[in-house]
């Protein structure tokens, strides 16, 4: 993004195309994974308009701008989820919640963009940011260490592998594309991934 501040908030179809360069993920794997974190809680999501429906004989409607949607995505569950909305239905939530009954229809949907650089840091230095990014100075890394974590995550969500079969794959992944690192770091980066379950 050019000139002036970034804001904390981006559209969620920017976060999609800085997945995907970061990754080398397709658009649709992209969302997939961003969708999944956000349904983990990872990244903090909100809609700039958000209206709930009820159910008939519920309370009344409101509409929102701004909400954020961890707690409604908690307790209720998608219906549909487009580029341009999400439908979250609460319909049997009411007991335990007491929460009324209803849809949400959120649009303008829009990420924390301190957690998508932490989830998907842009390590490259070759004067190509994405729109995330900002600017940075400084030495180049060696090695592409966030798309990687891209393969690697793709990798254990696809095998189910052990972490020395995913250690193997690292290595390979990154033979095909440049010098492994050595394998020691490779096994240090599986088992970060393990343990934090950013691989799924």
């Amino acid at each position: 993004m050019s000139g002036g501040k970034a804001s904390r908030w981006i559209p969620e179809p920017e976060a999609v195309q800085h997945i995907c360069e970061i990754t080398g993920f397709d658009e649709t794997d992209a969302k997939r994974d961003l969708r999944g974190h956000i349904i983990a809680g990872d990244v903090e999501v909100r809609a700039r308009r958000a209206e709930f429906k009820p159910a008939e004989g519920e309370d009344p409607d409101w509409l929102r701008s701004n909400e954020l949607l961890r707690g409604h995505l908690s307790y209720g569950h998608v219906i549909e989820w487009t580029d341009d909305h999400i439908v979250i239905s609460e319909d049997s939530q009411k007991e335990a919640t007491g929460r009324p009954t209803g849809r949400i229809v959120a649009t303008g949907i829009e990420l924390s963009r301190l957690d998508l650089l932490r989830l998907w840091p842009d390590e490259r230095d070759n004067g190509q940011a994405t729109p995330l990014a900002r600017p940075r100075g400084g030495r180049p890394t060696k090695y592409d260490w966030a798309a990687a974590s891209g393969f690697l995550s793709r990798y254990v969500v696809d095998n189910d592998p052990s972490k020395t079969e995913a250690a193997r794959a690292l290595r390979d992944w990154f033979r095909n594309r440049e010098q492994a690192p050595d394998f020691r770091d490779l096994e240090r980066m599986v088992d970060e991934a393990f343990k934090s379950g950013k691989t799924g």
